[in-house]
């Protein structure tokens, strides 16, 4: 057995532990609202976002960490 192969059956086995705890999966967007993040880190995170505007104008970042994702899919 690999160290892919005991990884892969771990991850599974704790998916399981989770869901048998009454937990779900979230699967968030790669890109995110930027306006959140730099609200909440300030706009010293700009530079360290790669940001791109969708066809509306509005500003997107590719997603830095999943807290601020899954809090806002909970709170919706």
């Amino acid at each position: 057995m690999t160290s892919s192969d005991i990884a892969a059956e771990t991850g599974a086995a704790l998916l399981q532990l989770f869901e048998r705890q009454g937990c779900h999966r979230v699967e968030t967007s790669v890109l995110q609202p930027a306006e959140i993040f730099i609200d909440l880190s300030g706009e010293d995170i700009r530079r360290r976002l790669y940001l791109v505007q969708d066809a509306q104008g509005h500003e997107l970042c590719l997603r830095p960490e999943f807290t601020l994702p899954v809090s806002v899919a909970y709170l919706a």
